[in-house]
């Protein structure tokens, strides 16, 4: 019994060896600064982990304790990422930038520097190796996406996919930069303008920036291709969106005419249409037109959950 207990530890000692002597790590390797590790994520083409902390932060030390202790996520990090720390209290000014609003925040930056994921909170080892699969995947995506991109700069559905995955990752300006590109480089009247300016004018809907977002979906609706269908209905409904958030309901109706009359949508599209008309003429003040959106919708979606609204709405409206 001695003899084995003896050769289990020799056995366990040789592997500990072993491993220390391949190199592999005992502790996550930190990088002194944001700035040196962003240099060296852009030379390995390594992801960037940045752990967004502070010394008051009780989640930020259970992290350190229990999961940045784990050999495991050791491992995992260190083979597929470069960390850095950053104290939110010292550097706020990096804080502000990448949006943290709360601790501990984990952001995952490609190479190029693009947030392709972040983590807010705790999350147990296993938990954060999950989680963190997810952010080299997407770092992987954007790379690749970035790459066919770039190699073929006339591709309209290139260009639209880059920006749409650069947009994801948080940098609005530079989706918008790609997509302005993308415009100038396509023919006048292609198709392909009005899947461009409708991502142009939802992601500045998103933004709140409600004229630049209606020019660009008025652009879209002036695309008169029979192969920008699809998108002109989109555009037409997000248009009347924004002029019902900009109080022109005349106009959201003018718009809602012409995509319910002529354009024919069906499904979600059409209904979604219909309630947006009945909204605006109901601010109009035109009930009866209201009303006759309203029971189009029921006929339309009579078990569904347009259908539902709408009835309700109505019921509401006529029990007054």
């Amino acid at each position: 019994m001695q003899s084995l207990a003896r050769a289990a530890v020799l056995g366990f000692i040789a592997a500990r060896v072993t491993a220390e002597e391949a190199g592999a790590p005992r502790s996550m390797d930190w990088k002194s600064t944001l700035a040196e590790a962003r240099a060296a994520s852009a030379e390995s083409k390594k992801p960037l982990l940045i752990d967004f902390g502070a010394e008051w932060c009780g989640f930020c030390k259970k992290l350190d304790r229990e999961t940045f202790a784990d050999e495991r996520v050791i491992r995992f990090v260190s083979e597929g990422f470069l960390a850095v720390k950053v104290d939110t209290d010292k550097d706020p000014a990096a804080a502000k930038a990448h949006r943290v609003q709360a601790l501990p925040t984990i952001v995952v930056l490609s190479p190029a520097g693009k947030e392709v994921h972040r983590i807010e909170g705790f999350r147990p080892p296993d938990l954060f190796i999950e989680d963190m699969k997810k952010g080299a995947g997407a770092a992987k995506d954007l790379e690749r996406i970035e790459a066919e991109a770039r190699k073929e700069p006339a591709n309209a559905a290139a260009q639209r996919a880059w920006a749409r995955a650069v947009f994801a990752s948080g940098d609005a300006a530079e989706a918008v930069r790609i997509l302005g590109g993308a415009a100038g480089a396509a023919e006048p009247g292609s198709p392909d303008l009005a899947g461009i300016e409708l991502d142009l004018g939802d992601i500045h809907a998103r933004g709140g920036r409600h004229a630049e977002a209606r020019a660009a979906y008025e652009k879209a609706l002036g695309v008169s291709s029979p192969a920008a269908a699809a998108d002109r209905r989109k555009a037409g409904i997000a248009l009347s969106r924004i002029l019902i958030a900009l109080r022109d309901s005349e106009g959201a109706v003018r718009v809602l005419d012409d995509l319910l009359e002529r354009q024919a949508p069906s499904g979600p599209e059409k209904l979604e249409g219909l309630f947006l008309r009945a909204y605006a003429h109901a601010v109009r003040r035109d009930d009866a037109k209201a009303a006759k959106d309203l029971r189009a919708a029921m006929a339309e979606d009579p078990e569904g959950r347009w259908g539902a609204r709408a009835t309700y709405i109505l019921e509401l409206v006529e029990s007054k």
